[in-house]
């Protein structure tokens, strides 16, 4: 069985523990984690290698605060930038394959899709931080993968952007829904089975792994609510020029996932599914704190 090393505690690093633990053997490290390891110190990381030894390193951490950290990037490019180039260079050093996971904001959203080979134009700090964290990767060790993604997905803590709109609706809260971004997101749980089989294939350099269904924010929203049989009234549409955020986003991030799938033989899931599966748990899920 394959030694598996995830670096961060977030909730992608702990979906993706829970699918792997039956698949690899699993260890995870992070700041705050009993297996410690800080990205930022080379050394830090060097000395869990050699201590452990995994065939196999995906990095999850990342500081993903996008308005927190516009004005404040220094510890921004740090964690998504530097840290990223020292776990390169040590799963270089001890030939360990490294899976890096990037973003679909390195994009300006100027395109209706974008493949591996199309440049990216960060518009914010996060997305810079990131963009460099890909290009820090790939120079140090040209054998990463780089995963640009962006998923979905219920957190049991109750945290992030799903949860808030299943949360709004059941509360019978109205939502704005901007009606002029556009993505193609993967549930997170869809997304860990794609990772864990990349784990498994001979490829190197840079994949999407994204979902076949393209959305608006609007069109997003508005679907949880039908299939849920929330009240649809409550998602209202708006642009996102409504609200002042201090980063500059990209205005369409849809990835072309046509690579992966010619790779990877995981089913792509759509949100239908997802929301049917669940149904009840979603339905009567409620705020854990107002």
């Amino acid at each position: 069985m394959e030694k598996l090393l995830i670096i961060g505690k977030g909730f992608l690093g702990n979906s993706l523990s829970k699918l792997a633990i039956n698949k690899f053997d699993l260890i995870q490290a992070s700041l705050k984690h009993d297996l410690f390891v800080d990205i930022q110190e080379i050394q830090s990381i060097e000395k869990l290698i050699k201590k452990h030894n995994p065939d196999i390193i995906i990095n999850c951490a990342a500081i993903t605060e996008i308005e927190k950290m516009e004005n404040n990037s220094q510890k921004l490019f740090l964690v998504n930038s530097k840290g990223p180039e020292n776990i390169a260079k040590i799963s270089k050093k001890y030939s360990k394959k490294f899976i890096h996971i990037s973003t679909d904001s390195v994009f300006d959203g100027t395109k209706k899709k974008y493949n591996e080979l199309d440049l990216p134009n960060p518009l914010n700090e996060y997305s810079k931080s990131k963009f460099q964290g890909e290009q820090l990767v790939l120079k140090s060790n040209p054998n990463s993968i780089i995963v640009r993604t962006n998923f979905y997905g219920y957190n049991d803590d109750g945290k992030f952007l799903f949860n808030w709109i299943i949360n709004q609706l059941n509360n019978k809260k109205p939502i704005t829904g901007f009606k002029d971004i556009i993505f193609n997101p993967l549930e997170i749980n869809n997304l860990c089975e794609l990772l864990l089989e990349l784990c498994l294939v001979d490829f190197k350099g840079i994949i999407h792994l994204s979902g076949d269904e393209i959305f608006s924010k609007y069109d997003f929203i508005k679907k949880i609510a039908l299939l849920l049989n929330l009240d649809m009234k409550l998602v209202i549409p708006g642009r996102s020029e409504q609200i002042k955020f201090k980063a500059k986003r990209p205005k369409n991030t849809t990835l072309d996932n046509s690579v992966s799938k010619k790779i990877l033989n995981t089913k792509i899931r759509k949100l239908d599914e997802i929301l049917s599966e669940n149904f009840d748990k979603y339905s009567k899920s409620k705020r854990n704190s107002e």
